[in-house]
């Protein structure tokens, strides 16, 4: 029962976190061969899976675009927090039912507990190139081809 339970919980979990979506993954044309390509995760996702979706997301306008390759010429990585103050589980209500508790007066003001929700957001500016890719590369330089084969099997 206990390994049933624990299953329940890894699959409830891994439903939070943020998928591959256009809802949080957004590509902005800026001009004819550079786009800005934006991220952003709920307090699920971790920044790496953020970084991946950029990188996804560029490979395939790249592609879209009838592109290559692209070059990553600005990147940008950040976590955005917000603090929550809530009731603190542990209320002076005396063991009155949540609901009712919610209505009676506190014995102490300070009995709330903060945490904080972090949010991370990943963009990344890029410019789409025509040709192969070079052996000696720059460690900026992708392949379309290559992101979609090794993060795509992964994300979508």
């Amino acid at each position: 029962m206990r390994f049933f339970f624990t299953i329940v919980v890894l699959l409830a979990l891994a439903g939070c976190a943020t998928s591959y979506n256009a809802n949080n993954v957004m590509a902005t044309r800026l001009d004819e061969n550079t786009l800005k390509i934006l991220a952003i995760g709920n307090a699920y996702t971790n920044e790496k899976i953020t970084q991946d979706y950029v990188l996804l997301k560029a490979a395939e306008e790249t592609k879209r675009y009838g592109y290559e390759l692209f070059k990553v010429i600005n990147y940008r990585n950040r976590v955005v927090i917000h603090t929550v103050r809530r009731e603190a589980r542990h209320s002076n209500s005396g063991g009155v039912p949540p609901i009712i508790a919610h209505y009676m007066p506190k014995a102490d003001p300070d009995d709330f507990e903060t945490f904080e929700i972090r949010k991370p957001r990943t963009y990344i500016i890029i410019k789409m190139l025509h040709g192969e890719m070079p052996e000696n590369a720059l460690l900026n330089l992708y392949s379309a081809d290559d992101v979609l084969a090794d993060l795509g099997p992964k994300h979508l």
